[in-house]
């Protein structure tokens, strides 16, 4: 489970991007500019596998408000999200073989 305390402030993601796992997930929550507005944006994939080579299809997303209760929802979702995929993040993350080539991105 992630722990509020541990995600960074507003200040932080006004500036960097937010990256982490959890027992076969791995996230990231970071701001986005879009019309003139400012969301955090919360997104997941299975791992073990580098965000840079999974396949889009396989993250999921989510926007929240860009202000402490957005990080507070982004968190609660990440720890939702985590629990309603739980046997599969598990899976993926202990049994990588058999996932490689269906999660991860080729030049073919």
């Amino acid at each position: 489970m992630i722990d509020h305390g541990t995600l960074l402030s507003i200040p932080f993601l006004k500036k960097s991007r937010f990256t982490g796992s959890d027992r076969g997930m791995r996230y990231s929550i970071y701001k986005i500019e879009e019309e003139n507005e400012t969301f955090l944006e919360a997104d997941a994939c299975p791992g073990p596998f580098s965000v840079d080579f999974t396949k889009p299809e396989l993250f999921t997303k989510k926007r929240f408000s860009f202000d402490d209760e957005g990080r507070a929802a982004a968190v609660d979702w990440l720890n939702e999200l985590y629990e309603e995929k739980r046997e599969f993040f598990e899976d993926v993350y202990n049994h990588p073989d058999k996932y490689y080539k269906e999660h991860h991105k080729t030049d073919e």
